[in-house]
């Protein structure tokens, strides 16, 4: 059994002072996708109990996982923020074809002290790469997106910012 163990500091598209630790732990039937930050905002702690499926997060502050199907061009995005809010989408190839995706049991999560971690079970699937993100709405100032890399422009998506699971 191939397993996945890395942590990543994320980059900021934008000049801050925020950080963010990521890290992704993948095996044949679970990803774990953990996040630390030192903005400075209260969310409650929360657990799976509250978690509410929702759209649009990352409108507000929110992290995201992905993961590309290994021979092919489908990929899932995973987003979750420290609101008790997530959700999962699967693409057919390059932000084509998005719908809310089913494949991922939401297994386990916990915020508590600028760290949010989450666990997903999933069967028959195998990938190639992925990507870690997050995008943060400091008061009164515009976005800041982290990413593994940033291109010209952030975008959380394109598999230039991801990761192959084989290097």
């Amino acid at each position: 059994e191939r397993v996945v163990n890395r942590e990543h500091p994320l980059t900021p598209f934008e000049s801050t002072d925020l950080q963010v630790i990521s890290k992704i732990e993948l095996n044949k039937k679970h990803v774990i996708f953990t996040y630390e930050h030192n903005e400075k905002v209260s969310y409650p702690p929360l657990n799976c109990a509250t978690y509410v499926r929702t759209d649009h997060l990352w409108e507000k502050d929110c992290f995201e996982g992905f993961l590309g199907e290994k021979n092919s061009n489908r990929y899932f995005e995973f987003n979750h923020n420290p609101a008790g809010e997530y959700n999962i989408f699967e693409f057919s190839s390059y932000r084509a074809n998005k719908k809310e995706c089913a494949l991922f049991k939401l297994d386990e999560c916990a915020y508590k002290a600028n760290r949010l971690r989450v666990q997903y079970s999933f069967e028959d699937l195998f990938f190639a790469r992925y990507g870690i993100s997050a995008v943060f709405y400091p008061h009164l100032q515009p976005p800041v997106h982290f990413a593994l890399f940033h291109a010209h422009k952030p975008d959380f998506h394109h598999p230039t910012g991801h990761i192959a699971l084989d290097s």
